[in-house]
């Protein structure tokens, strides 16, 4: 439905009824999952899945609208996702699970950023990273950039994550929504040859987006968007070197320059920098 409404334009009502109320849907779900509820890991993990479980058709849809439409669809999205944001803002409750109310909202977020990358729409891409903003998960309901709010490492409890894994994971929450993407992408955007590569590239331009909207407010504190990039050096090439080396390589032509993601070479270089220097090397959160 998603893929036949979103590409033409007499279908447009269709569309945009479809996106709200698989929406409404996850609305609705999540009012069923208590923020007084005591907490045990058990609980989290089940939570967590509880969350997936109710947006995989959101995500399914979200693919399809953001990878074949048009800005109007990227902007039907973006209400979405604020719509998410807005039912997370809640501040009376234990903070793990008000901080795993975001999820959702994250998930979908995602999905549209994944989806925009693979089909090379960068100028869509500039829409959703940098014009959407919103009061949402603002403490003084000060509207900022979508993006910063939406980071992983807000919404999962790190040592949580490990401690039910077993392991010690620098960034659990970014490797667990990594492996919960693949069959996902794989099933709706199977042109995709290299999701791999495709996650560390999206979660790495939102690092460099917060530290340049950061940056750009005069706070001292840049980083954020902590994902497994920063420690894809083991296997060869990686987000960090590859990007860095694409806009070297085609100046002002880079599509990230192009469009406008960053408003020039000297800033690009500028917060890459400043992100090496003040994130790169703890990127774990």
């Amino acid at each position: 439905m998603a893929k036949r409404f979103v590409v033409e334009d007499r279908y447009r009502i269709q569309l945009h009824d479809l996106v709200v109320a698989e929406a409404e849907l996850v609305l609705t779900a999540m009012k069923d999952l208590s923020v007084h509820a005591k907490f045990s890991d058990e609980l989290y993990v089940e939570r967590a899945k509880q969350y997936e479980v109710m947006t995989e058709r959101l995500v399914a849809v979200v693919l399809n609208v953001a990878y074949w439409g048009d800005v109007t669809a990227v902007r039907l999205v973006m209400s979405a996702v604020e719509r998410l944001m807005l039912a997370a803002s809640e501040y009376n409750g234990i903070n793990k699970w008000l901080d795993l109310q975001l999820y959702p909202a994250a998930l979908v977020f995602y999905a549209a950023g994944l989806a925009l990358v693979a089909a090379e729409r960068y100028d869509l891409l500039k829409v959703l990273t940098r014009d959407f903003t919103t009061r949402a998960m603002d403490l003084n309901r000060k509207v900022g950039l979508a993006l910063p709010r939406l980071g992983l490492q807000g919404v999962f409890d790190k040592d949580v994550l490990n401690r039910i894994l077993g392991r010690n994971f620098y960034v659990p929450f970014s490797q667990r929504v990594h492996d919960l993407f693949v069959p996902v992408v794989a099933k709706q955007l199977p042109a995709v040859s290299d999701f791999d590569n495709l996650f560390d590239v999206f979660e790495y331009l939102g690092a460099l987006i917060v530290t340049d909207d950061r940056m750009a407010q005069g706070e001292g504190w840049v980083c954020g968007w902590f994902g497994k990039w920063a420690y894809a050096d083991s296997y060869g090439t990686n987000a960090k070197t590859t990007m860095k080396s694409d806009c070297d390589r085609l100046g002002a032509e880079w599509p990230f320059i192009k469009a406008g993601i960053f408003t020039s070479l000297e800033r690009f270089d500028e917060v890459y920098e400043r992100h090496q220097k003040d994130c790169a090397s703890r990127a774990w959160g």
